[in-house]
């Protein structure tokens, strides 16, 4: 008996998995690997996407991670288009992740690109908070019951 739930178990798992993913080759090879793929579309996130300027500090000095994932294995680069310049590629992946120094007064835009056509599929910007002022607080006024 405990074999046959086993059995039907694995049975629906298959079938889940053939319903969901049974479109593309290349999806199919997923279903193979054991890869469940979480998005339809590109996306590229940033860890984190906001960075404020310290009291004292000139620029926002911090490390980001930035993560893609495709819902097909391919070529794919990370660029920085606020500099113009390639950050890195992969080769054959489905998705990825970096880390990288983050030092800059300004905002900058990262995108995820095909590597054979450099076409845009995805795009996150982090964004650089102004210096945060720190007298900025609200004024206690003692005549105040709340």
């Amino acid at each position: 008996m405990l074999a046959t739930k086993k059995s039907v178990c694995l049975l629906a798992s298959f079938a889940y998995a053939t319903l969901a993913f049974g479109q593309t080759d290349q999806q199919e090879q997923a279903i193979d690997l054991g890869i469940r793929l979480k998005t339809k579309v590109p996306i590229l996130v940033s860890s984190p996407y906001l960075c404020p300027i310290l009291p004292g500090q000139e620029l926002c000095n911090k490390p980001i991670s930035l993560a893609w994932e495709t819902p097909r294995r391919g070529d794919y680069c990370l660029w920085d288009i606020t500099n113009q310049s390639e950050i890195k590629c992969w080769e054959q992946q489905w998705s990825g992740i970096t880390e990288l120094p983050f030092q800059s007064s300004h905002s900058i835009t990262y995108q995820l690109r095909d590597a054979a056509n450099t076409r845009q599929l995805a795009e996150v910007k982090v964004i650089v908070l102004e210096k945060l002022n720190q007298k900025s607080k609200r004024k206690r006024h003692l005549w105040r019951v709340f």
